[in-house]
């Protein structure tokens, strides 16, 4: 399946945020050098997945997107309800 995206969830604080690779879980400060040393350790097509947090996802969204990595940014009420289902 050569279309086959890797998919890294993310979860998001203020000063900080979690990110799931591929082979290990690890967390990155949120600043410029935590959103470089994050991009520098994603997987080839990776595609970043994140709950819409009250604005801490934007320089995340924004830092994925500059590098050309897919990113979505989800509703987190909608991802309780999936997991609720």
């Amino acid at each position: 399946m050569p279309n086959q995206y890797k998919h890294i969830g993310v979860d998001l604080a203020k000063s900080s945020f979690v990110a799931d690779l591929p082979k290990d879980v690890t967390s990155f400060a949120q600043s410029p050098a935590g959103l470089l040393r994050f991009l520098s350790q994603l997987p080839a097509r990776a595609w970043v997945v994140c709950e819409a947090t009250g604005g801490y996802e934007r320089a995340l969204a924004r830092a994925c997107h500059q590098a050309g990595v897919r990113v979505s940014v989800v509703n987190p009420r909608r991802v309780r309800e999936f997991a609720r289902s």
